[in-house]
């Protein structure tokens, strides 16, 4: 039962506290920002996958780069086909980039997080590129993976809250 207060955002159910402008308190912890409401108990066994969609699954593809001492990835549009087809034959809606600068990649996140995730089951992302020293490599530049996930924390990004949030990195180190 929700409070007369309380607003539906999808399945969720956000009160207005948790929907602060700047910072508010919840026992000794700050949070910024929404926060979603998880459909799933923090300790269920198992996440629920009968909504409406499977999800969305995003690729980036790295085979070229700027830097000359990155070599072109020799056989990854294969596997990115293979991951392609597979995702896609699951039910994902599947959102491939070939050869992604990292203000593409930062875009694409940050477009991607801003959805409304409410009736999928989960998301997924995949990375196919060169890597070293803790960070993946895009077309341009070196980045730290976390750039990866960060938005898509359950105080980030509230649809997804409760939800499987699937991270693939597959990279040649150099």
């Amino acid at each position: 039962m929700r409070c007369p207060g309380c607003i539906a955002v999808g399945r969720l159910t956000l009160h207005p506290s948790v929907m602060p402008k700047d910072l508010y308190r919840f026992g000794r912890t700050k949070i910024k920002g929404p926060v979603g409401i998880s459909s799933v108990k923090r300790d269920a066994e198992y996440y629920r996958m009968n909504h409406a969609h499977r999800g969305l699954a995003i690729i980036f593809n790295h085979e070229f780069f700027d830097s000359h001492h990155l070599r072109a990835r020799a056989g990854t549009m294969a596997d990115w086909e293979n991951l392609h087809n597979t995702l896609h034959n699951m039910g994902f809606e599947v959102k491939s980039y070939h050869d992604p600068t990292f203000k593409d990649i930062t875009n694409i996140i940050d477009d991607a997080a801003a959805r409304d995730f409410t009736n999928v089951d989960c998301f997924i992302m995949v990375v196919l590129s060169h890597g070293e020293n803790g960070v993946l490599h895009a077309k341009d530049t070196p980045y730290k993976p976390e750039n990866l996930w960060s938005k898509f924390a359950a105080d980030k990004c509230i649809t997804l809250a409760g939800k499987p949030k699937l991270f693939f990195i597959q990279v040649k180190m150099m």
